[in-house]
């Protein structure tokens, strides 16, 4: 005598087995949707959606003051959702720490106190960049950013033009600059 499963049963495990998927799929959109709750297993917080709230810091404290805001205001859990910053007017000095919202795409920092702009090398999806009226020297780190198709560096009367070249070269940019820099 054989120990063979019988045809019925055969079938049930795959019924369960081709339900997996859906089932996996379904249970994970579910969690994705209540990213604003908090969970919990044997009274032990496993997520905490303010945690990235909370413990956001950056080292100037106007642009830590003007992002918290904003991720408060949108609800946001993690630096990844970030898409939109705008932070100006207002006394932002350092970009140090930016670097955490890597997809962000459009940066609003005009009218502000801005001397380097190094730490945006790191931001490679923006597309729109407001760094009008600050106190740029050198812009040459744009260079690197591919996906920008507009730049304002205008209002930075210390700014080195030859450090935009490589942006003026590229015609997909909306480039505006300043007085100086405009070749007319």
């Amino acid at each position: 005598m054989e120990n063979t499963p019988a045809p019925a049963a055969h079938s049930s495990v795959r019924s369960l087995r081709s339900l997996q998927a859906p089932v996996c799929g379904l249970l994970l959109s579910f969690l994705l949707s209540c990213s604003q709750y908090e969970f919990t297993l044997n009274e032990k917080t496993l997520y905490d959606p303010t945690t990235f709230r909370r413990e956001l810091s950056l080292k100037d404290k106007d642009l830590e003051n003007c992002v918290k805001n904003v991720v408060n205001e949108q609800q946001i859990t993690a630096a990844r959702q970030v898409r939109q910053l705008l932070c100006g007017p207002g006394k932002i000095l350092s970009l140090e720490g930016i670097e955490i919202f890597n997809r962000v795409q459009q940066l609003g920092l005009a009218k502000n106190t801005i001397e380097n702009i190094s730490s945006l090398a790191a931001l490679r999806e923006l597309r729109h960049i407001n760094l009008a009226d600050n106190a740029i020297t050198d812009a040459s780190i744009l260079d690197e950013l591919e996906q920008l198709q507009y730049v304002d560096l205008s209002g930075n009367p210390e700014l080195n033009c030859a450090s935009t070249a490589k942006l003026q070269a590229r015609k997909q940019i909306e480039l505006l600059l300043p007085k100086h820099c405009r070749q007319e």
